[in-house]
């Protein structure tokens, strides 16, 4: 699987204690300073497959990649 995004800033996302995920950011994002931008925050993940007590589940969503690997 291919993966297009950018991770120079998850030195700085990981001194944020309050950021449970980091986020995603598109691989030329920083670079392209002429096209629009556009920046989706979410604050909430859910894993509607998953019964609620299932370790696996609970474990998958903690990851800090979560939202990045939902993405892809």
């Amino acid at each position: 699987m291919e993966y297009h995004f950018d991770k120079s800033l998850d030195l700085e996302f990981n001194k944020i204690d309050e950021l449970k995920w980091t986020p995603w950011i598109g691989e030329n994002y920083l670079n392209n300073t002429s096209a629009p931008k556009v920046l989706i925050i979410g604050e909430s993940h859910y894993e509607w497959d998953k019964e609620e007590d299932d370790q696996e589940s609970i474990e998958y969503l903690k990851n800090p990649d979560f939202t990045r690997n939902f993405i892809n």
